[in-house]
């Protein structure tokens, strides 16, 4: 079997497995829809790293995020289908297919080389680990909201994007480039400002297109 085909099923496979957990907890614990949306979305995101590191053909590469655009559009247009897993409300659910067509976006903007893999990583991850461990802080700690405009957002919320959007960038330049220690800290501090700001100001449910993207359009800028 071509190495590619293999790393795509196993790529489904390891999905399919979050979603089981996902589906456990559900069932055995207490933990809110809300939280478990965020578990899925923040494991789930590491699949852009299976693909990065096992997966070369970017055709192949593709058709990943394409099964889940339409895996998850059930979740939307069928909302019951979704309860298992946390995913009852179908307003809340259109997050679900913006998530893939992010990664779909960014793997065809690096294969064409818009983007480098180093920008589209720090994009992808800002948007999985930033967008989802933000929301998971400001569910259990978060007490004083911006404002109506920006929604559930909070105070501690959105420094908790800057700073783990900060750290994703940080982490990958470090293993990925040889720029200087120096220009890699200031870099990691504009995406990660400018993280918590994109998604203070997208509209809900949109972050998970604007986040991943501009942040990886201002990194491949930047680096």
């Amino acid at each position: 079997m071509d190495k590619d085909v293999l790393g795509l099923i196993i790529a489904i496979l390891m999905i399919a497995l979050v979603l089981f957990i996902v589906m456990v907890l559900k069932k055995r614990t207490n933990l809110s829809d809300e939280m478990l949306r965020k578990i899925v979305h923040i494991t789930v995101s590491n699949w852009w790293l299976f693909n990065l590191f096992y997966i070369k053909n970017p055709n192949i590469a593709l058709i990943a995020p394409i099964i889940f655009i339409f895996v998850n559009s059930i979740f939307v247009f069928k909302p019951d289908s979704g309860y298992k897993f946390g995913f009852a409300s179908s307003r809340r659910n259109i997050g679900l297919v913006y998530f893939p067509l992010s990664f779909l976006i960014l793997i065809y903007l690096c294969s064409i080389n818009i983007l480098s893999y180093t920008a589209g990583t720090i994009g992808a991850l800002s948007m999985g680990y930033g967008d989802g461990f933000a929301a998971l802080i400001g569910l259990k700690w978060g007490k004083r909201k911006i404002s109506k405009r920006t929604g559930d957002k909070t105070y501690i919320g959105t420094i908790a994007m800057a700073i783990i959007c900060n750290f994703v960038s940080l982490i990958t330049l470090l293993l990925s480039t040889d720029l200087a220690i120096s220009s890699i800290v200031l870099i990691s501090i504009i995406i990660g400002i400018s993280g918590a700001i994109i998604e203070l100001i997208t509209p809900k449910n949109f972050d998970n297109l604007s986040v991943p993207i501009f942040i990886a359009l201002i990194a491949n800028v930047l680096i």
